[in-house]
């Protein structure tokens, strides 16, 4: 606490769901003691990179993107996990047309590079499949099935419950396209930073932190961030 710098930085994704808003509830819960701001920002790939950088101290990401970018040289290492459906519930599939199951040959699929866990799913599910990949941000997943410029694309399951997207299909994912460590947040710091991880991990308590973050998503508590 005397040793690092006066504000401490934290990012995370945009607080669109009661999760990510339970989540930044609990983070700025658990460091209310401290001189601590959360920014929010779209995209691991970006997020990661400024923790890299050394301009924020952490970043909330989920387990998938932390390892991807650890395998790939990013020198960021993981602090904390908080476990299977943290991040979000899950990913899954929406589609325009509700007479169709899945991708098929011919569809506008959304496709967004920045993020990890969306272009990786995405990879998973058009495999083999005559397609066009459309790059468009994660966030407007919806408004472009909507008007039409894309036919399909992977989304927050939050959203679609919290917002009732009735005009869309919703297609579970397989598990071969899918796994847990999609819905796993992580807390990752740059490599090495031993002061920093004794002083998050003397504040933040994995167990506190899911249970606010249960409470927002059940609407017993307010969010705050």
């Amino acid at each position: 606490e005397n040793c690092m710098r006066k504000e401490l930085l934290g990012i995370m994704p945009l607080p669109y769901s009661l999760t990510y808003e339970g989540f930044a509830t609990a983070i700025y819960s658990e460091l209310d003691e401290l001189n601590f701001n959360m920014a929010y920002a779209r995209g691991a790939v970006g997020r990661i990179e400024l923790v890299e950088s050394g301009t924020y101290q952490f970043a909330i990401c989920s387990r998938y993107a932390a390892e991807q970018s650890i395998s790939s040289g990013k020198k960021i290492e993981i602090a904390f996990d908080f476990g299977p459906g943290s991040f979000l519930s899950k990913h899954v599939l929406l589609l325009a047309d509700e007479s169709k199951d899945g991708i098929c040959d011919g569809m506008k699929v959304a496709y967004d590079s920045k993020s990890l866990d969306q272009s990786r799913i995405t990879d998973n599910i058009v495999k083999g499949k005559k397609i066009t990949l459309i790059p468009i941000r994660t966030q407007q997943t919806i408004g472009a099935l909507i008007d039409g410029t894309i036919d399909a694309g992977v989304w927050n399951y939050d959203d679609v419950l919290e917002n009732h997207h009735d005009r869309l299909k919703v297609v579970s994912l397989a598990e071969t396209d899918y796994n847990n460590s999609f819905s796993t947040a992580v807390l990752v710091i740059k490599t090495g930073d031993e002061a920093l991880k004794a002083l998050l991990k003397k504040y933040i308590s994995v167990e506190r932190v899911l249970g606010i973050l249960s409470e927002v998503r059940e609407k017993r508590r307010e969010p705050f961030f």
